[in-house]
């Protein structure tokens, strides 16, 4: 049946059309945990490819969900835990832990890639101290479209600012934050904002990736800055054996010996990693928990730990877990 409908109708009804599309097109987008922070930012491109399969028949590639949330137009991951751990001492069992955890995905080693992220944020920001003594700013250029900032350009800087027009600089360390945080999204944050990722490493402690023992200290608290800074929720979980005496991590020294470690060195260093573990628990507890091996293999004692660990990280305490899912030692597939 048709029906009749007169001309101011029509346009009402468009308008009406128009409008309910605006109001659910506005702020959520058709990807998957996504969620914007800011002035409408347009999401990123998803991933797709058509490629042939064995049989000849093309077949297309399964899109990635988005990053969680938007800063601008730069995704940053929600939720984030990082395992950071002496080596030796239940690290994969710990994280396999975690990962019992139906949304939860923390990858196990990846050779300090962190890190290399790390060195290169020091390296932007030490670029921008020395450029920004030097740059021609001026306030808003974070935010402002590229036609302000080139009208500023054009009319104040271009015509005013003479032979020093080369030093113009609009961006600051807050846009290396921000980078930061979306290259970090992009490795790992993928999967949308009701996933928790992270990762566990073995390598962030002193006499490697960071310096030996006498001067660890200051390099390892920047560097809980940084991880705090990668994502808008941070668990940062300490996880080594409950004493640095050397015959007690004696497997962990073992396999340092291709590095030909001395071994009052190996000492120094270890014993300097767990005061430093410790200290940080006792400064920051609310993002901050300390895990020894020994309790995660105690029958007496690895429920507690489940229930305090899962309180931690604001999870339901309830929430089945266990640490005994990884082969025992003695396997050689356990770390």
């Amino acid at each position: 049946m048709r029906l009749a409908v007169d001309g101011a109708s029509k346009i009402t009804t468009l308008l009406l059309l128009i409008i309910s599309f605006a109001l659910q097109h506005s702020v959520v987008f058709a990807y998957p945990g996504l969620s914007v922070l800011g002035p409408g930012p347009k999401p990123a491109s998803t991933i797709s490819e058509t490629r042939v399969g064995g049989d000849g028949q093309p077949f297309q590639l399964q899109q990635l969900p988005q990053p969680s949330a938007y800063i601008g137009d730069l995704p940053v991951s929600k939720k984030c835990v990082f395992i950071l751990a002496t080596g030796r001492s239940g690290s994969t069992s710990l994280m396999d832990a975690l990962n019992q955890i139906p949304n939860y995905l923390v990858r196990g080693e990846h050779w300090r890639a962190v890190g290399n992220m790390y060195d290169a944020y020091r390296r932007f920001q030490d670029a921008l101290m020395a450029a920004e003594r030097h740059s021609l700013r001026f306030d808003g250029g974070n935010v402002d479209s590229v036609y302000s900032i080139k009208q500023v350009y054009d009319t104040k800087l271009a015509t005013q600012a003479g032979k020093d027009l080369g030093l113009f600089n609009e961006f600051g360390s807050d846009r290396v934050l921000q980078a930061t945080r979306a290259y970090y999204a992009s490795l790992y944050g993928y999967y949308g904002e009701d996933v928790v990722s992270g990762f566990k490493e073995i390598r962030y402690v002193c006499g490697k990736f960071l310096p030996a023992a006498r001067k660890c200290g200051l390099q390892f608290q920047s560097f809980m800055g940084f991880l705090q800074s990668l994502c808008t929720d941070v668990k940062l979980i300490f996880n080594s054996r409950n004493t640095a005496l050397t015959v007690t991590n004696l497997k962990l020294y073992l396999m340092d010996q291709s590095n030909l470690r001395d071994p009052l060195d190996f000492a120094l260093d270890l014993g300097a990693t767990h005061t430093l573990y410790d200290y940080y628990v006792r400064k920051n507890p609310s993002h901050a928990f300390r895990v020894y091996m020994e309790d995660m293999f105690d029958p007496q004692k690895n429920a507690t730990l489940a229930r305090d660990l899962l309180t931690f990280l604001g999870e339901d305490p309830k929430t089945p877990i266990a640490f005994d899912r990884m082969p025992p030692w003695n396997t050689g597939k356990s770390s």
